[in-house]
């Protein structure tokens, strides 16, 4: 029988060190070089990173005309309450999502990654077509509710990158998945922008007698186009993955691999051909150079058909270390999403309600430079960090990012009231709040490396649990950021207006309560185990 698949990261990667099986306490005292790391899978990673792309596109494509589309299925609505019916569209993906998502993780850790991945993937194209026909309120939140609930591919795609990777480079591949989110976030409103009312933006082309008129069919459902694209680009991921995306949930591909060796013996003993030992194998492999001889017997689930045990719910919430790494994550959601909106909202407001009067120009300007912030932080700082510290020390450092962050938006609001009541000019004061913003944004993107720092601590914890658990675990902790997501901007923007309104703490008590709350998380990481190995140099010091 071959050999249990461990329930680490980095099982199927195919690369193994023989620094994994030397004793910490007999290593040499003078080795001071750090495990070289493997080099990344770049070929499956790929193929996961587009297949991701797909979400944040269908998530994101309805924020610019959603507005204008409850306007037209409500018109009786008056213009003060849009917001409300427009806010629960927006909201119902990530609260739907949060009802569902723990049964795609369990299912993913009995029947394998791939099948997950492409329901999930399927549910998000119907559901965009079914959004763009919507002539109803009620249809739209129906097919808005259906998009979250069918998909919980942000949960499995953690876990097959886990799969694909060890501690060695982990970091550079899990800070591609924000980096992926940030970039279809970007891809996602300029479509739903610029593509809805086609035939009033384009009539040449999309009006009753353009080139692809098609009868008027733009006019009877002006917000159809962009969803029918959104549509098209899941379906290129849906292709992309049954061809070319592999499984690699253990189970499976021990199996698959058990499979192979007996047919290969039965090959040999028929006089077939021989096919040696470095035959190629595909990345979902977790072929290893010394292997032990082929079995004559199947794994357990093989022979049984049985699903692969998994740990249940109960057994993992009762383990104190997920219990601190999920209550970390989330008021790191709590605090991100909530800063997130309200930090549109502060720069929306005039300056005499507690905001800087920003224009959308400026606005703009400002989330893009937040956006390519991160990003570059994603890419270049988060993994040479993340290897000289370790994740858990760079995950406490970057979450104090958020609470020091809130410091400066007070702070920018108090120079900005200054500057309108001066008699001077306001050349100095303009710029010294954009100086505050511009500090609070760079301090805000060294808090997101905590997201990436999360995912591999989730992936961690799944080395304490009996039976398969990595795809419970990540949709564990996806269900607590998607809580957040769902209350943690109608909680902010109520609190910003509440504490304006009332001229509580002088219009300041939102960020007093913020940066409370941001100060929760980073308590609770210091109470999380340091799972990791130490390096060689760590080792070295002892």
């Amino acid at each position: 029988m071959p050999p249990e698949a461990p329930r680490t990261s980095g099982i199927l990667a195919d690369h193994t060190s023989d620094d994994d099986d030397v004793d910490p306490e007999s290593a040499p005292l003078l080795a001071t070089s750090p495990r070289k790391p493997t080099p990344l899978p770049l070929r499956p990673i790929l193929i996961l990173t587009t297949m991701r792309l797909a979400e944040p596109i269908n998530f994101t494509i309805i924020f610019p005309f959603v507005n204008d589309l409850v306007s037209t299925l409500l018109p009786s609505v008056p213009a003060s309450s849009i917001g409300f019916y427009s806010g629960l569209i927006e909201s119902l993906f990530s609260l739907s999502q949060t009802l569902t998502i723990l049964f795609w993780g369990r299912l993913s850790d009995r029947i394998g990654r791939k099948p997950v991945l492409l329901t999930g993937l399927a549910g998000v194209a119907v559901s965009a077509i079914l959004f763009g026909f919507g002539q109803s309120f009620a249809w739209v939140v129906a097919a808005r509710a259906m998009a979250g609930a069918t998909n919980g591919n942000v949960a499995i795609v953690k876990s097959v990158m886990a799969e694909l990777t060890d501690e060695s480079n982990q970091a550079r591949a899990f800070g591609l998945l924000p980096l992926t989110w940030t970039v279809g976030c970007l891809v996602g409103p300029l479509l739903g922008g610029f593509l809805s009312r086609p035939a009033e933006k384009y009539p040449g082309w999309f009006g009753g007698e353009g080139w692809v008129g098609w009868g008027g069919v733009w006019e009877r459902y002006p917000f159809l186009l962009p969803c029918v694209v959104s549509s098209a680009i899941t379906l290129g991921s849906i292709g992309l993955g049954v061809v070319a995306l592999e499984e690699t949930l253990p189970a499976i591909v021990e199996r698959k691999k058990w499979e192979k060796e007996q047919k290969e013996q039965r090959r040999q003993r028929q006089g077939g051909d021989v096919v040696g030992d470095d035959a190629h194998q595909g990345y979902g492999s977790t072929n290893q150079t010394h292997s032990a001889p082929p079995s004559s017997s199947p794994p357990d689930d093989a022979a049984t058909c049985e699903p692969h045990p998994t740990a249940s719910i109960r057994e993992l919430l009762v383990i104190p270390q997920i219990q601190k790494v999920m209550i970390s994550y989330s008021f790191l959601a709590l605090i991100a999403v909530a800063l997130d909106a309200v930090f549109v909202l502060f720069l929306y407001e005039p300056i005499s309600l507690g905001g800087v009067g920003f224009t959308s120009s400026s606005t703009g300007l400002l989330l893009s430079v937040n956006g390519l912030g991160g990003a570059l932080v994603q890419l270049f700082l988060f993994p040479p960090l993340q290897q000289h510290y370790g994740t858990l020390r760079v995950y406490q450092i970057s979450m104090m990012a958020f609470p020091i962050s809130v410091i400066l938006l007070p702070l920018a609001n108090g120079i900005a009231r200054l500057g309108a009541s001066s008699s001077e000019s306001s050349d100095w004061y303009t710029y010294a709040v954009w100086t505050c913003l511009l500090v609070s944004t760079a301090i805000k993107t060294i808090g997101g490396m905590a997201f990436a720092s999360n995912m591999i601590l989730v992936n961690q914890c799944s080395t304490l649990t009996r039976g398969t658990a990595l795809g419970t675990l990540n949709s564990l902790a996806q269900m607590a950021s998607s809580v957040s997501r769902t209350a943690g901007p109608y909680f902010a923007n109520t609190l910003f207006a509440f504490s304006v309104t009332r001229n509580l703490l002088g219009g300041q008590l939102v960020w007093l309560v913020l940066g409370v709350i941001g100060l929760v998380g980073p308590v609770v990481t210091l109470l999380i185990e340091n799972l990791e190995r130490p390096t060689r140099g760590a080792r070295s010091r002892r």
